[in-house]
């Protein structure tokens, strides 16, 4: 396991909110109350990448998956993780800057269906991830036997 393994998980999570209120604000043709960015929204955003570091941790020390592998599975389920928080964050507050409904329970989707739907995520990313590793590992097998 490296070290990029543990801190950009953890420094993407962070930034992912205030990164969604940046587009938000950019693409919106009239400008909202300005919403600050909460350290409180960053730090579970980033909790919520835990799974892909303990992940990453098991199949390195636990199953020995090393090399072009790992990285595989790591940005597979990163990636698949990264996509759906940026989304869940976007759908919750788009309302706010091209109009509509926004319900007054919205925030809780960051408590209740953030980490569910960003773990089942992360797993369809490393099935992925392991596929594209498969793929990998067979053209170095090919590389190697043809002349």
């Amino acid at each position: 396991m490296k070290a990029h393994h543990l801190y950009i998980p953890l420094i993407v999570g962070a930034f992912t909110q205030p990164g969604v209120v940046l587009v938000l604000e950019t693409l919106s043709r009239t400008h909202a109350a300005s919403i600050t960015p909460s350290l409180s929204l960053a730090i579970l955003t980033a909790i919520c990448f835990v799974p892909i570091i303990l992940t990453v941790a098991v199949f390195s020390f636990g199953y020995g998956i090393k090399g072009l592998r790992l990285e595989c599975l790591f940005w597979g389920g990163f990636i698949a993780m990264w996509l759906m928080a940026a989304y869940i964050h976007f759908d919750v507050i788009k309302p706010i800057y091209f109009g509509g409904h926004m319900s007054s329970t919205a925030s809780l989707a960051y408590v209740f269906a953030m980490p569910p739907l960003m773990f089942v995520a992360m797993l369809v990313g490393l099935v992925i991830g392991g596929f594209i590793s498969q793929f990998t590992a067979f053209f170095d097998w090919l590389d190697r036997k043809l002349p």
